[in-house]
């Protein structure tokens, strides 16, 4: 509904007055968790644009909280990044054909894992949060890095990239 990649709720109410008898309305809802929000769409790869989001709200001391993500090669190894420095109009500073979000140069931490992804090409990954009342507040940049082998028009190194899901460190 939004145009954002992510499932909206749309919910009716018939014979709603609001705009005249028995002209009802309807009310749109996000289904993007709270304290989360997307920039940008990265370089979309052969499956198409990677989206990357969340499945909960980033409360600090959520042991489950998990980065998901699709749209990447079927079954290969892909990176994903953290770090708290966010570039919000995404910029190529290694040259590599490909956007980044994270602002490489003024951010204080980056962290790296391996991101796998299935036969279909989605990921997903666990990354706790600490239960430590300090880091309420803190933005984390998250997006996904793959590699592609066969040739769609990428950049020289075969390089996509998801959109940037930041995420607010909530108490």
């Amino acid at each position: 509904m939004n145009q954002d990649g992510f499932f909206d709720l749309i919910v009716g109410a018939p014979g709603d007055d609001n705009n005249g008898s028995a002209s009802g309305s309807a009310r749109v809802y996000s289904l993007v968790p709270q304290g989360v929000f997307h920039v940008g769409t990265g370089t979309p790869g052969c499956a198409g644009p990677q989206l990357l989001g969340t499945n909960g709200d980033p409360f600090v001391g959520n042991a489950a909280f998990e980065i998901v993500g699709n749209h990447a090669p079927s079954s290969s190894l892909g990176l994903l990044l953290a770090a708290d420095a966010l570039n919000p109009v995404g910029w190529d500073p290694f040259g590599l054909g490909a956007t980044f979000y994270i602002d490489f140069f003024s951010m204080s931490f980056l962290y790296g894992w391996d991101y796998p992804s299935d036969a279909h090409g989605s990921s997903a990954l666990v990354v706790p949060i600490p239960n430590d009342a300090n880091i309420v507040g803190l933005a984390v940049v998250f997006q996904s890095l793959s590699v592609w082998s066969t040739p769609c028009g990428l950049g020289p190194f075969g390089i996509s990239t998801s959109m940037a899901a930041v995420a607010f460190l909530q108490p």
